[in-house]
């Protein structure tokens, strides 16, 4: 609790009594429904929160990029981040800020008792903007000023029912989406409660496969040399989806350690070179294939009894052999350069043998 800026906050709502306006903001805490307050505060008294979910992917970018945690009640900081906000989609910042422009402050954003904005970051950075550019009187946010007993739950579950439900997840994006539900248990959630209080049921399956696919995502981005770069994801989330069904599959069907290893980081690479979904999922049929081929009616001579299924024999078992010979480099690469699988020899060679395959099948 910044308990400076409260007293800042007190102090101003004590001395305008027009800072406290006709109406209030309906919020869950601690499960129960809560009519908040809403206040005119002005802008140097609020903070951006950036813990925000909307903006998650794009924060670790400019930390990592800065080398450093950012400040919001830094002047300097605060800046940077108004800046970033603006330029998430320039496009809805212009229709935001004509809006504000022409009727004002509509809808009230949500404050942590400290003045931290946990809804309404980027209509804060708009109405900065609207005054940098000579509007002065517009010197104000709206805001329902959360309690002060309000925990790192109640705050993940205000920020996450107002952002996170179904209708406006496309202006999260996938990334920050899977970012949140990460926070939501980080934060001391169970997976369970998270499910129940996005979506109105217990179903917590839907939470658990986003968190694994979040996972995959993680160990792709340190497979390419970008951890935390999580906006190289951002557009290629149905390829994850797609090369977890893969790996669970056959791991289901009894496919080693070293097998899974090799699988998930072959997609890595052919996610990286920019493969199609639809060639990424050649994947799975290329292996169920190679492993169908025992099924094939064989005769007592070693020859295949269907002209037709000799010549399908012949191309899954040159995939076996081109598969078998793939896993076993990327095995030994990985134990000869400590488990780096980005080594150029690996681009090169081993992935390359993957392409043939896919192009093989394809044929």
């Amino acid at each position: 609790m910044n308990e400076g800026n409260v007293k800042k906050i007190d102090e101003y709502i004590a001395q305008n009594p027009d800072a406290k306006l006709p109406k209030t903001h309906s919020v869950i805490i601690k499960g129960e429904n809560k009519d908040i307050q809403v206040y005119k505060i002005p802008l140097n008294l609020l903070f951006y929160n950036i813990k925000n979910g909307r903006f998650a992917a794009e924060y670790l970018e400019l930390k990592e990029k800065l080398g450093r945690d950012l400040e919001p009640n830094k002047t300097e900081d605060k800046k940077i981040i108004q800046k970033m906000l603006l330029e998430l989609d320039p496009k809805k910042s212009l229709e935001l800020e004509n809006d504000l422009r022409k009727y004002g402050q509509r809808e009230a954003g949500i404050s942590t008792y400290d003045g931290y904005i946990h809804n309404g970051n980027r209509r804060m950075s708009v109405i900065q903007n609207i005054v940098e550019t000579g509007n002065i009187s517009a010197d104000f946010l709206q805001v329902a000023r959360l309690p002060p007993n309000v925990d790192e739950k109640d705050l993940w579950l205000i920020e996450a029912g107002i952002q996170l439900s179904k209708n406006v997840q496309l202006d999260y994006g996938p990334i920050n989406t899977l970012l949140k539900f990460k926070e939501g248990i980080d934060n001391g959630l169970t997976p369970i409660q998270v499910a129940k209080n996005l979506y109105g049921y217990g179903d917590e399956k839907q939470i658990l496969e986003k968190l694994e696919i979040l996972k995959l995502i993680v160990k792709y981005l340190k497979f390419i040399g970008e951890p935390n770069h999580f906006k190289k994801a951002d557009r290629i989330v149905e390829h994850f989806i797609d090369l977890s069904k893969i790996t669970v599959s056959e791991k289901r069907m009894g496919a080693s350690t070293d097998e899974l290893l090799a699988y998930q980081n072959i997609g890595f690479q052919l996610i990286h070179d920019g493969v199609t979904q639809r060639d990424l999922r050649a994947m799975k049929k290329i292996i169920k294939e190679e492993k169908s081929k025992l099924l094939f009616e064989v005769n007592p001579d070693g020859t295949i009894s269907d002209d037709e299924d000799e010549a399908r024999y012949d191309l899954l078992a040159s995939t076996e052999e081109h598969l078998n010979e793939l896993i076993d480099y990327v095995i030994s690469e990985s134990e000869r350069i400590g488990g780096d699988f980005r080594a150029p020899g690996i681009k090169r060679e081993a992935f390359a043998l993957m392409a043939d395959m896919v192009h093989s099948y394809k044929r």
